[in-house]
């Protein structure tokens, strides 16, 4: 029965519409694991992907290119057969819980927290395709000598139709808890290896983190002043569904607080330093100095100082056979171009940014096919470029503009037009 349900209930390997733009519009203080973890190993497509999950039609498991895994995006239930089960449940009137998002979410305290029901507080935020589930166990949180309640908020999704309504989680975040991947970014999940540093916004009595990877055995640390550096092993190639998890547990083994994501979910939350109403893209600390280090040496024509910037190898400027950036930006100016470094390139880095094949790129149009672009990404596009340029990169499938590229760690690495 699960094989024919798997087959009528298909998830598409890309993110719901309304959660990747909310990941790359906001710029937020404490990313949840799904962002950090993208940002060291995201996996192509799944990031760039749009459209999705649309409660108006069934879902699609399908296969990218380059992968023999299908895409599950919940945490919780935290499988494709688990999830169709419980939908065969509520459709028979034996899982009234599931039916709202609150009451996904006391599930979700109950049985991945282990959470008595009767301590669970619940904080719903319902705005337009956004829902958010804060969780609190009040007297978890006085135990573990805490003098405010510790939250973990969960982002709920409802699952598409046909079938009952039914809400699942796509992630989950810990106020407080900050990440950042281990090592350099090429060795970050090298051989199933997977490591976090960080610190804790709040420290129970006893204070440990846990960190899991798709059900390996867990690997706990103490962080007894609230810094704390964890590694694992996975127990099978890192891919899109990998589900990685952090807990916070208390000196009784107690979780108080947790973020949880699958390898491709980039969503973000939390503190932001931007307007609420402006979310964006959560941006490492390098990303954002790099950015601004172009802005700054772009806008004052400074080009030494923008020269400086661009590594002596691995930098793409153009297709052609020419070997200095700089040099060949002023040529095309000196031939009527629109100026590259005084108008252009301040342009690009005015919009906002999109994440793929673990480089920032301004802008998000940039990774995203034209087919999927609506109202507001050709707003963005008009800042940049004609109405004429957008309608010929929407008939040529592709977006050929100026893009500029920026790892996690800082490295500018490309700044190029064409295909």
């Amino acid at each position: 029965m699960l094989d024919e349900k798997a087959e009528e209930m298909r998830l598409d390997p890309r993110i719901p519409r309304g959660v990747l733009r909310r990941a790359r519009r906001r710029r937020a203080a404490n990313a949840v694991l799904a962002g950090t973890v993208t940002v060291g190993l995201a996996l192509g497509a799944f990031v760039g992907a749009r459209a999705l999950l649309d409660e108006t039609a069934v879902p699609q498991p399908t296969r990218p290119g380059g992968t023999t895994e299908e895409f599950y995006p919940f945490i919780y239930p935290p499988t494709l057969e688990e999830l169709e089960v419980t939908r065969e449940q509520v459709a028979q009137g034996s899982m009234p819980m599931w039916t709202e998002p609150e009451g996904a979410a006391i599930l979700f305290a109950v049985n991945t927290m282990g959470w008595d029901m009767n301590d669970v507080k619940v904080d719903v935020q319902d705005h337009d395709d956004e829902i958010t589930a804060v969780i609190s166990n009040p007297r978890m949180s006085r135990s573990a000598g805490s003098g405010r309640d510790l939250r973990t908020t969960l982002f709920m999704f409802r699952v598409p139709e046909p079938g009952p309504r039914m809400y699942a989680v796509l992630a989950a975040q810990a106020d407080g808890l900050e990440l950042e991947p281990i090592g350099p970014e090429a060795e970050f999940g090298a051989e199933g290896r997977v490591g976090f540093r960080g610190s804790l916004g709040f420290i129970p009595e006893g204070a440990r983190v846990v960190l899991s990877v798709d059900g390996g055995p867990p690997v706990s640390v103490p962080a007894p002043d609230g810094v704390f550096e964890v590694e694992t092993q996975a127990p099978a190639p890192l891919g899109p569904s990998t589900l990685i998890s952090m807990a916070v547990q208390d000196g009784s083994g107690n979780t108080v607080a947790l973020t949880s994501s699958r390898v491709a979910t980039p969503i973000v939350g939390g503190g932001s330093e931007a307007s609420a109403s402006e979310p964006e893209l959560a941006l490492p600390r390098p990303v954002v100095e790099m950015r601004n280090a172009i802005l700054d040496t772009a806008r004052l024509r400074d080009l030494n100082a923008l020269r400086s910037l661009i590594p002596d190898e691995g930098f793409t400027f153009t297709f052609g056979g020419e070997t200095d950036p700089i040099r060949y930006w002023k040529r095309l100016e000196s031939e009527g171009h629109v100026p590259v470094i005084g108008d252009i390139l301040p342009g690009v880095l005015g919009t906002e940014p999109g994440f793929d094949r673990r480089v920032f790129v301004w802008p998000a149009q940039a990774i995203e096919d034209p087919a999927t672009w609506d109202e507001k990404d050709i707003e963005a596009l008009t800042t940049i470029h004609s109405e004429e340029d957008i309608r010929s990169f929407q008939e040529a499938g592709n977006y050929l503009g100026w893009r500029l590229g920026i790892r996690r760690d800082g490295t500018w690495v490309f700044f190029v037009a064409g295909d």
